[in-house]
């Protein structure tokens, strides 16, 4: 009989049910027991478990004859196992001398096809060749015949290839002439064309100059990730009130690093019931606050354990706004005094999967803020220079009111 322990681990789960999900090698051996188990639970004192037990064990005992396993039938049992292994040697030794026996007849056998496919051959070979050289003479005789038209052909194409050659000459002196003539027109044109295109591009540089003055920023994330606290450190000012949840879009404005910045506050996602509608119009809301559109978006993760609010933020997120979004956003880090002196990069090596896989569709580009060290500056700089950096790569564009619109359009 097998005796089942750790019964409170069942739970709500019954000792059949877990008979019937059990792995193969449990029932087979369930199987040869003759189908006996019984579960113990000793945690709970149960006598009713003891009871029942007991009872199997006597059903045993009546199938049995009221005997019980003795030495002289281990002896037995230890003797047929023998036997049973000294037979199986035999057979073992006889199929290895059979199988040697028909590798040996499969070679012979092998041996002698390969044999009498190498004189096929060679006699198909043989046959092939007297073949050709019974060909020969008369096809020499053939080509000769052709050889000697050919020549008296080729006289007369000789002659008039030469008469079409002097025509093509003069043609392609004629041609080359006016081609020489459309070429000098159609490089005066590309250098006008060029010049233009340099004019236009220095006036872009000039433009565009103008506006990277002026770099806008989004913040994303749910509620409490530290959104409002992050935009303060940013604009080293106190605009935002992190003590607070936020409830619409909010904007503040600051010079950093000589740099114009406006950063844009959004409410959490996923807060309440209010996702569905009203907060969607506050993203709308924030890409127009932004116009012609936000450089950046930062998707704020507080540092600790990544559970599945934070990774449904970014799926909605990465839904509401479409792939286009992921050439415009960083991962910001909060609550970067926990690491202590970790590294970052020490602390992503040890994140669940689903946020590294997250840093990677952003390009690799994450960022950490200590929110209450407001007095480090380097880490609002080295901020600043990885988003100046993400937006050359975008060749200085941003994400646009049409981008989010074409989203919703699909």
């Amino acid at each position: 009989m097998i005796l089942f322990t750790k019964g409170d681990d069942l739970e709500d789960t019954t000792f059949e049910d877990y008979q019937r999900g059990a792995a193969a090698d449990l029932k087979t051996l369930i199987s040869k027991c003759g189908g006996r188990c019984h579960v113990f639970n000793n945690i709970v004192r149960n006598g009713l478990q003891v009871t029942k037990l007991l009872q199997k064990i006597q059903e045993i005992l009546q199938q049995n004859g009221g005997g019980c396993y003795t030495n002289s039938t281990y002896q037995l049992l230890e003797q047929y196992k023998k036997r049973e292994a000294e037979l199986q040697r035999k057979a073992k030794a006889a199929r290895r001398g059979m199988e040697a026996r028909e590798a040996e007849l499969q070679r012979l056998i092998r041996y002698v096809e390969q044999e009498q496919q190498r004189q096929s051959l060679r006699e198909a070979q043989l046959h092939e060749q007297l073949m050709e050289q019974s060909h020969v003479m008369s096809t020499m005789l053939e080509l000769m015949q052709i050889e000697r038209n050919r020549n008296k052909e080729w006289m007369v194409e000789l002659k008039t290839q030469k008469q079409e050659e002097e025509q093509l000459k003069h043609q392609l002196y004629m041609e080359n002439k006016e081609l020489k003539r459309k070429n000098e027109e159609f490089q005066h044109r590309q250098r006008m064309e060029m010049e233009r295109q340099r004019q236009r591009v220095e006036q872009e540089k000039l433009e565009m100059k103008v506006k990277m003055d002026e770099l806008r920023i989004v913040l994303l994330g749910k509620q409490g990730a530290g959104k409002s606290a992050s935009g303060n450190t940013l604009l080293r000012n106190h605009s935002f009130h992190s003590e607070q949840v936020t409830q619409t879009c909010l904007m503040a404005m600051s010079t950093v690093d000589k740099q114009s910045v406006q950063v844009i506050d959004t409410p959490g996602w996923c807060d309440s019931s209010r996702f569905e509608n009203d907060i969607k119009q506050e993203i709308i809301k924030c890409i127009s606050m932004s116009s012609p559109g936000p450089h950046a978006f930062l998707l704020v993760l507080p540092i600790g354990r990544f559970t599945n609010k934070e990774r449904n933020t970014v799926i909605h997120i990465l839904k509401e706004f479409g792939e286009e979004v992921i050439k415009y956003m960083i991962v910001l880090f909060t609550k970067g005094d926990e690491l202590e002196d970790k590294p970052i990069e020490d602390y992503l090596k040890e994140v669940h999967s689903d946020l590294k896989k997250i840093i990677q569709i952003c390009g690799g580009r994450y960022h950490v803020f200590n929110n209450r060290g407001k007095n480090n500056q380097h880490q609002v700089s080295s901020l600043l220079k990885k988003i100046n950096e993400m937006v050359r790569m975008n060749k200085e564009k941003c994400y646009t009111t049409a981008m989010y619109q074409k989203v919703k359009n699909q």
